[in-house]
């Protein structure tokens, strides 16, 4: 059988008078009308919060999934489907899909079951709408816990307002939000977030509440480790928040952030074990990883500054990066400049936001290798949580504006981020707009390329999907990628036209250029077989089992290979075998 496709000025110290419980019985005094304005005004905002999030991002809730990794994280993911205690406790056990993030595999089997309750009338197996509406109710969450983190902060609720608008509707959230397969950024986003927050109550709370806060802020920060591995940043944030605008010592910062480090160490080892550095195509010099982190820098800034034009994918891979000569300009000038701000100034408004956007975005600057860089080494879901930078910057340049003038910025942020939002979330609606919309800025995206040619290919349109595969292999800059682009190709000439030899061609290449890609074996020892070459079809899988000695179903495949030629012995062996596997890793 053939395998399927691959497919973030007020005073911080002491307490405002105006908010201390000063009461006179029986007596009307000014302060009593202040502290109801203050109240009514933050209850106000909030439920602008609100309203401007529904509007932009209530449309998403009735998308469909994408192709683009929510096959293989929720609707073709057998133990998110299927609802049970065994499958929730397995992503607890090992990683999954290279990644260890149990309690959104979790969330997402939750809302999976919600599917049997509320099922989808196009008849689906899983209802997407329950997925996307958990996404948006996330942000939502997490807009209103960025205003109450930067107005225990500022004490300014107009300042804290536009630097939630700003975390909220910048169009660069639009990724995470619309995005199924990025709950995971949404969730980690939402904990982190509740864990700074909780923290700063923290460092600000009488003696007898210290301890209420600082617990949960520590059991925010342990789920969001669980849900994606970047939340590795929060004890950093939180200690850049305690140093510069809690005015806390650098012992005190550190000491209170022990036990958030010792929590990370274990993570991040999981994290780097889960990697599978095989499969990354192209592993840069040091001296090279800083000018790729410069890039990467520069490319951010530019987004925030004018988020136009964006895309899942902007070829932004390494090699690309380091061929262009523009790198010297890109990579080389935010280091300078980053160099020039820490010598020249040393005000904690300007350090605090500008550092925090820095560490939020380290894990994926380039520094260290990750597998996406095959396809880009930016996109906008790493900006979720970073945002709280550029938040917290605004929200203090506001407290220098007159309210008036305040009031009118907001309205502009709203009308602007909003609309700019609300036409970003509707690329997202099902994977041929996705798509689409991705090549009309990219055309040499090849996840765009690739990914639309199995769309064609799904709907019956074997010419256009060949097309656009073939595409996908002349703009792809790796071996890994051309490699997955072969094996569709290969699996479209096998299954659809059934021209075997062209198939076998094409997926014997794709073995070589790529030795652990599984899914290019068992097509070509199908195609192999079809075309009446059994034996050959067995020594194919043989090699599989060789490249890839942990996977059930290439010893399955190979045990199906062995019956076909009447090698019964052999073939029960494998079966046994990749039995064997299973129950290992279900343990």
């Amino acid at each position: 059988m053939f395998a399927g496709g691959l497919y973030f000025p007020g005073s911080i110290k002491g307490s405002n008078p105006i908010l201390q419980p000063w009461y006179i019985p029986n007596t009307f005094h000014p302060a009593e009308l202040l502290i109801k304005k203050k109240l009514q005004l933050s209850h106000f905002i909030l439920i602008g919060l609100l309203l401007a999030n529904l509007l932009v991002y209530g449309p998403a809730t009735g998308f469909d999934f994408v192709s683009y990794d929510d096959g293989q994280h929720v609707y073709e993911n057998s133990h998110v489907q299927d609802f049970s205690f065994s499958n929730l406790v397995f992503f607890w056990k090992q990683p999954y899909q290279n990644l260890y993030i149990p309690l959104t595999y979790n969330l997402w089997s939750l809302l999976a079951k919600l599917s049997d309750i509320f099922p989808d009338e196009s008849a689906q197996a899983l209802n997407p709408h329950i997925f996307h509406t958990a996404n948006v109710l996330l942000h939502l969450i997490s807009t209103l816990v960025m205003f109450l983190l930067l107005k225990r902060l500022t004490n300014y609720d107009w300042g804290s307002a536009a630097g939630a608008l700003l975390f909220a509707l910048h169009p660069v959230q639009a990724e995470t939000v619309a995005w199924i397969s990025e709950l995971k950024g949404a969730l980690c986003g939402f904990l982190s977030l509740t864990a700074l927050w909780q923290y700063i109550l923290f460092s600000k709370s009488n003696p007898d509440k210290k301890k209420l806060h600082y617990g949960l802020a520590t059991g925010a920060f342990l789920l969001a480790l669980l849900s994606k591995p970047p939340a590795v940043v929060v004890p950093l944030i939180a200690g850049i928040i305690g140093y510069f605008l809690l005015e806390k010592s650098i012992r005190k910062t550190v000491l209170e952030m022990i036990p958030w480090i010792l929590m990370v160490l274990p993570l991040v080892l999981i994290t780097k074990l889960s990697q599978d550095d095989t499969q990354i195509g192209f592993l840069p010099a040091l001296w090279q990883r800083f000018l790729i982190a410069g890039d990467a820098m520069s490319f951010y800034v530019s987004k925030l500054v004018f988020p136009a034009n964006l895309r899942i994918d902007y070829g932004r891979i390494p090699e690309y990066v380091l061929e262009d000569s523009s790198i010297f300009m890109t990579g080389i000038i935010p280091i300078i400049l980053l160099a020039a701000i820490l010598w020249k100034f040393r005000n904690p408004w300007l350090l605090a936001p500008l550092g925090i956007f820095i560490v939020s975005l380290a894990p994926v600057l380039g520094l260290l290798s990750f597998m996406h860089q095959n396809i880009s080494t930016v996109a906008d879901r790493y900006l979720y949580l970073a945002m709280l930078g550029p938040a917290l910057g605004l929200a203090f340049l506001f407290q220098k504006i007159e309210q008036k003038r305040a009031m009118i910025i907001l309205a502009a942020l709203l009308l602007i981020y909003g609309y700019s939002s609300a036409v970003q979330v509707r690329t997202w609606q099902d994977s041929s707009t996705l798509y689409t919309h991705t090549l009309q800025g990219n055309p040499g995206s090849w996840i765009a390329q690739n990914n639309l040619g199995m769309e064609h290919f799904n709907a019956g349109n074997n010419v256009s999907a060949v097309k656009h595969l073939s595409r996908a292999m002349g703009v792809s800059k790796n071996d890994y990628n051309t490699a997955r682009s072969m094996t569709n190709l290969g699996m479209i000439y096998g299954k659809a036209l059934q021209d075997y030899e062209t198939a076998i061609r094409y997926l014997t290449e794709a073995t070589a250029l790529n030795p652990v890609l599984k899914e290019a074996y068992i097509n070509l020892s199908t195609a192999q077989s079809l075309a009446g070459k059994d034996s050959l079809a067995a020594a194919t899988l043989e090699k599989a089992v060789e490249m890839i000695p942990t996977d059930p179903e290439v010893y399955t495949e190979l045990a199906l290979a062995y019956s076909r030629l009447g090698k019964m012995e052999k073939s029960v062996e494998f079966f046994q075998k990749a039995a064997h596997i299973k129950n290992v890793a279900a343990r």
